[in-house]
């Protein structure tokens, strides 16, 4: 199955196609899961036929688009945008969030990193604290790890 970055419809803005920027397939990025993974298997320097500077070049068009989308959601109000960037410590989410998301307004986007519970939080079920977080309408939220971590972690530690 090659499929490619489906949009809803058309973006463009400023003169730049979303549609004509961004053709990778999901298969160069997919993990197929009917053969074992190893992660041996993925070199972790490929930029997929990129150069650093075409990258940066990339990333300036883009964080102009997200701006603008940003607007167009907070605007309409009727859907909201939750990321979240799950990985091990020192496997770049924070520099995402640096690198990627410094295009959005910070008044309409918030970061939220799950700690530790509080004591108010585990006196509820294990996801109460997720949807506390969850962004609301015309909003961006982004989960620095995420809710999965919640359901493992605080069961493994006994929290």
């Amino acid at each position: 199955m090659n499929q490619k970055l489906h949009l809803s419809s058309p973006i463009q803005i400023k003169n730049v196609s979303l549609t004509n920027l961004y053709t990778m397939t999901l298969n160069e990025l997919q993990v197929n899961s009917s053969r074992r993974f190893k992660l041996s298997d993925w070199n972790p320097n490929d930029i997929m036929g990129r150069t650093r500077q075409d990258c940066e070049e990339e990333l300036i068009t883009l964080h102009s688009l997200m701006s603008e989308l940003q607007y167009r959601l907070y605007i309409e109000g009727k859907k909201s945008l939750l990321i979240i960037l799950q990985g091990m410590d020192t496997s770049g989410k924070d520099g995402t969030i640096r690198q990627v998301l410094g295009a959005f307004n910070p008044a309409g986007c918030y970061v939220k990193a799950f700690k530790v519970p509080t004591d108010e939080e585990l006196s509820h079920d294990f996801l109460w604290r997720i949807y506390r977080a969850v962004p609301q309408k015309g909003y961006i939220g982004v989960f620095n790890r995420s809710q999965y971590e919640d359901v493992v972690e605080v069961r493994k530690e006994n929290w």
